[in-house]
């Protein structure tokens, strides 16, 4: 999975929520600088093109780039960070899937497995005297 689809499955106004006061003017939301003291408010996030400016101090970008300088971390670090926000792991093919997936497909697996027939307690009989044993396999 490519990041941008990682940045894509996260509400970015959600997430910087969580650090900034967010309060709504016109398409965008408006906040307090995360990244340096002030009164007025100069950071602002576009979340229909999942965008944040902060105009007091110069910088801005997508989700990644909010984590990276809010975090003080690696790109590597902060895509990690997001998918456990998210909710997404990889599975044993390398393939990401979320939480939400992983749970569909062991509950898809449960339910096939419930369908399969029971072994009767004849058929495990059968089966037990068809199998050689070491004792079976002296005679």
């Amino acid at each position: 999975m490519e990041v941008s689809e990682i940045i894509e499955r996260v509400d970015m106004t959600e997430y910087i929520s969580q650090y900034v006061d967010l309060e709504q003017k016109g398409r965008e939301l408006w906040g307090l600088s995360p990244f340096k003291e002030e009164k007025t408010p100069s950071f602002s996030v576009d979340p229909e093109k999942k965008y944040f400016y902060d105009f007091s101090a110069g910088v801005g970008g997508n989700l990644i780039d909010f984590i990276t300088r809010y975090n003080n971390v690696s790109v590597r670090q902060a895509v990690n960070m997001l998918k456990q926000y998210a909710h997404i792991t990889e599975d044993e093919s390398g393939e990401i899937v979320t939480r939400l997936e992983a749970t569909r497909i062991a509950k898809r697996y449960r339910n096939q497995s419930k369908k399969l027939p029971k072994m009767t307690a004849a058929a495990r009989a059968r089966r037990r005297l068809s199998t050689p044993t070491a004792e079976n396999s002296m005679l």
